[in-house]
This record gives structure tokens, C-alpha cells and sequence, in this order.
């Protein structure tokens, strides 16, 4: 149940993280290494989810170690690595740098994919829907305030999305799940102690 729960959770949290990267992928590009890499940009569309991807799987190898089966999950690993080389090895002269991008994506995707199947098979687990729900209304609620916010790349259009997203989530969190409904009241008693202080 707590692997279901923490998958969840790090869901809700991780799915505006990526997009918010792939959708400023020029600011962060700018940002962080500066002009003249602007070829480079495409390579975040990939990165970004499989960066996502890798982080999510921390929590869907679990039961692998919990079970003592860390040996089917090297195996699994070692199918994705041997996937990864593969697609390197056919992508690379049609597209360049962007194929091991591409490719590292495809590897995380197949052992997150696995590791999943697999790993429900060595401890029955099942992801907790309510953060699920909740991804899901906060996703089509940044994207909506993401198209009304206009074209430019502004920190306002940035937390026009954050605020969208964990708003709509939270709210609806709220509505359905009591556990979620602890825990935001908890976080707002804390904020307004803190504020007088």
C-alpha cells in the first residue's frame, strides 16, 4: 500500500516539474548554460521525462529489494541498458545527439514499464488513483491557464502554471481523499503559526 501511496504522490509532484521544463526548455536552456546552445533545446523534450522517469523508478524497484529479488531487477536494468546501447547504435547517424536523448528516454520508459509488471508480481502492490485524479486535474488545469497566459516565456506565465496546477490538485485532493485533507490543514496550521511569528 505505502509503495502505491509514494508512487502517487511523487506523480503529482514530479508531472508539473517535467512540464513545466519542457515547456520552458529556452528559458532553462538560457538560463543555465547561456546563449549559443539553443540546438540543444530539443534535447530537454526527451531529458526532462526521462529524468522523471528515473526518479519514479526509485520508488518501483521497492519491492524488488523488499522481496530479496535484487537480482531480477539487475536483469531487468541490464535489458534497458542493452536497449538503450541498441537504439544508440541505430538512431545516432539519422539524428545525431538527439538520439542518445531519445534513446535514454526509451530505456528509463522500458524499465519503469517493467519494473512495474515485474515488480507487482514479487509484492502485490496498486498505485493509490487519488494523486492520480489529482495529476489529472492539474494538468488540465495548468494547460488552460498555460494557453490563456499568452506566448511570452515570463516567470509570471511560470507561476501562472505552478499556481494553476497545485490549486486545482490540492483542491480536489481535498474533496476526495481525508488523508490529503490532514495533511493540507496541517500545512496551512503550520503557515499561519509561522506567520505570526
Amino acid at each position: 500500500m505505502l509503495i502505491g501511496q509514494s508512487l502517487g504522490f511523487l506523480v503529482w509532484l514530479i508531472v508539473p516539474l517535467t512540464l513545466g521544463a519542457i515547456l520552458w526548455k529556452d528559458v532553462l536552456l538560457s538560463l543555465f548554460v547561456g546563449r549559443g546552445y539553443e540546438t540543444g533545446a530539443p534535447v530537454i523534450l526527451w531529458v526532462a521525462p526521462a529524468l522523471a522517469l528515473n526518479t519514479l523508478i526509485s520508488i518501483t524497484a521497492m519491492p524488488f529489494w523488499l522481496g530479496g529479488r535484487s537480482s531480477t531487477y539487475l536483469v531487468i536494468t541490464a535489458r534497458a541498458a542493452a536497449c538503450n546501447v541498441l537504439l544508440n547504435l541505430l538512431l545516432i547517424p539519422q539524428m545525431g545527439f538527439l538520439a542518445a536523448a531519445v534513446s535514454t528516454f526509451a530505456a528509463y520508459l522500458i524499465l519503469f514499464i517493467a519494473s512495474i509488471v515485474v515488480g507487482r508480481r514479487v509484492i502485490n502492490w496498486k498505485i493509490a488513483p487519488t494523486h492520480l485524479w489529482g495529476t489529472g486535474i492539474g494538468v488540465a488545469a495548468a494547460s488552460a491557464a498555460f494557453i490563456m497566459s499568452g506566448e511570452d516565456a515570463s516567470l509570471v506565465r511560470v507561476g501562472v502554471f505552478a499556481v494553476a496546477y497545485f490549486s486545482s490538485s490540492i483542491a480536489l485532493l481535498f474533496l476526495i481523499d481525508e488523508t490529503s485533507r490532514v495533511m493540507v490543514r496541517s500545512a496551512f496550521s503550520r503557515l499561519t503559526v509561522w506567520g505570526r511569528v
